[in-house]
């Protein structure tokens, strides 16, 4: 029946949108209940409030990565770095902070651009480290010295392998002996 209609209708729409204004118009009292009945029927956002309560995790998960992709296309960020290389990161650095160097579960941790999107970086993977909420907060929008800061006085957990594959933030920022010393703690 569906189709029949829908085949009546594009055989030749003028007439058909014609014909529905000029019965809308006719029943106009019979078409608003009608409406009325059925968006009464669906409620979305009782519906949208009972999910997010019986899933709150996924829910806080959704929102942040809506606001994660809202944020970079804002910012208009080059590049982007897929879920699992950032798992494959956060195993890396043994569930640590970057700055504080405590451990956290995963979602504790956020990701923090190295060289701010403020500033220019991207959202490729080498441009991301884990951070917790607090040391990303407070490094603000500060580039790659304040991670060398850090870590001045830090003793890295043994087995730590972040800072090995990370040249791209240290050499260009710390001298090469500074830079030797944090890879031989790593």
């Amino acid at each position: 029946m569906r189709a029949k209609r829908r085949a009546k209708y594009w055989a030749d729409p003028e007439k058909e949108r014609a014909a529905t204004r000029v019965y809308a118009e006719a029943h106009r009292d019979e078409c608003r209940e009608a409406c009325r009945r059925w968006r009464a029927g669906i409620d979305n956002v009782g519906y949208q409030r009972q999910w997010v309560q019986e899933h709150p995790a996924q829910a806080k998960a959704n929102r942040r990565k809506a606001n994660r992709s809202r944020r970079l296309r804002k910012m208009a960020a080059p590049g982007s770095h897929t879920e699992h290389e950032w798992l494959e990161l956060v195993g890396k650095c043994m569930h640590s902070c970057m700055g504080c160097g405590k451990q956290l579960s995963l979602d504790e941790l956020t990701r923090d651009h190295i060289t701010p999107l403020s500033r220019g970086g991207g959202d490729e993977i080498e441009n991301i480290f884990p951070l917790c909420q607090s040391c990303n907060s407070r490094k603000h929008t500060r580039g790659a010295g304040w991670y060398a800061e850090q870590w001045a006085g830090m003793e890295l957990p043994a087995g730590f392998e972040c800072l090995a594959p990370c040249p791209w933030v240290f050499g260009e920022f710390l001298g090469n002996e500074e830079y030797e010393l944090l890879q031989e703690r790593a």
